[in-house]
């Protein structure tokens, strides 16, 4: 383990409710608000008619290691820095001087693997900046949450043009807010300075003061990070094997929902008597299967797109995204959603834009056709 029981986990997490009780974090949400919207400009908005939650991550974090010690296993909080394969296992060593024998291991060291391989770096950012506190009032309904408020007017041109960002909104009561300037998908990143400058800005606008910030959040998601080698000994887990949704940086779902499928599959492989080579493989295959892959591809198309327009374009996108029907752009979304969803959204998409989308779509989509064909059959 990287870090001690006792360190917090500092990020917030956001989630669709529906997602987070098909992956079992139905216990673990808190507040919950009944819907999100979308803002384009002053006068259009959008009711998605979605549930949204903040994920309780201490509660989360305390049932986790509940769990794994009632289960038996050892937790030690070690940071571990070489390893060593042989044909029955693997032997990890630690900073601390100890050794640790394995017959596999699982690598859930995030972003920046620990012993996972893969060729290249990404070169595409979601960055954003939050802050939690209190104020003396704010204009958002406290059932609902804001998923993006996609106005621009507070922007200046220090990036040499408008380079879209959004605000993403959990009002808790009437004084308690958490909000978060983000970047969706740029490369290269926007800094960080710069979000905090339009937030400010943003608020100043909307007329709203924090009094009083409790936390101030950093996230820096790479968006387009290579795979993992999948035939390598030690298998990835989350962050490590590249488990973002290149069109979201949603994770959490991703790794909640395919996390009893990477333990059977080596519970099964172990069980059988496999080698650990054949149980890495088998492990792989149980995380990215054909399906992921093409999904992963498909989605890497859209975040191409999204990383290439301009605010007003921005806009558009997601004007005609949110007005298809709900499956559909809920299934864009989902962590493993269907294929034929995902391509029909996709195509939907392309019909739904304005001319000057649809153009930079069309653009963009020189070898779309041959995804959508392969993700249709």
């Amino acid at each position: 383990m990287l870090a001690g029981p006792d360190v917090p986990w500092s990020p917030n997490y956001g989630t669709w409710v529906d997602e987070a009780e098909a992956v079992g974090l139905g216990g673990f949400l808190g507040p919950v608000w009944s819907d999100a919207v979308v803002v384009y400009d002053d006068e259009r908005s959008e009711q998605l008619g979605r549930a949204y939650a903040r994920v309780a991550k201490r509660r989360l974090r305390a049932s986790l290691i509940d769990r794994a010690l009632r289960g038996g296993v050892d937790l030690r909080w070690e940071r571990a820095v070489a390893i060593d394969h042989d044909p029955t296992g693997s032997t990890v060593e630690t900073a601390e001087g100890a050794t640790v024998r394995s017959a596999m291991v699982v690598d859930a060291s995030g972003h920046r693997p620990t012993f996972v391989h893969r060729d290249g770096e990404p070169t595409t950012f979601q960055a954003a900046i939050g802050m939690s506190g209190t104020v003396d009032h704010h204009p958002w309904d406290p059932t609902r949450m804001t998923f993006m408020d996609l106005r621009t007017d507070h922007v200046d041109d220090e990036l040499g043009q408008v380079v879209p960002t959004f605000l993403y909104t959990m009002p808790v009561g009437p004084q308690r807010v958490f909000i978060e300037e983000t970047s969706l998908l740029r490369a290269p990143a926007v800094p960080f300075g710069v979000l905090h400058r339009r937030l400010r800005r943003r608020l100043h606008r909307m007329g709203v003061s924090l009094t009083d910030v409790d936390a101030t959040e950093m996230c820096l998601i790479p968006m387009d990070t290579p795979l993992p080698d999948l035939t390598q000994r030690v298998v990835g887990f989350g962050g490590a094997a590249s488990f973002v949704n290149p069109a979201s940086g949603y994770l959490l779902g991703r790794a909640f929902g395919t996390a009893p499928d990477l333990a059977n599959a080596i519970a099964d492989g172990l069980g059988a008597g496999r080698s650990p080579d054949a149980v890495a493989s088998q492990a792989w295959r149980a995380i990215w299967t054909d399906d992921d892959l093409l999904r992963r591809e498909l989605h890497l198309f859209g975040a191409r797109i999204l990383s290439e327009l301009d605010a007003e374009s921005q806009r558009s996108f997601f004007e005609a995204f949110f007005s298809m029907s709900k499956p559909l752009w809920s299934g864009y979304l989902a962590p493993r959603g269907d294929l034929v969803t995902l391509a029909r959204a996709m195509g939907t998409l392309l019909l739904a834009g304005d001319n000057r989308l649809r153009w930079k779509l069309l653009v963009s989509g020189r070898r779309l056709p041959g995804v959508l064909i392969r993700a249709a059959v």
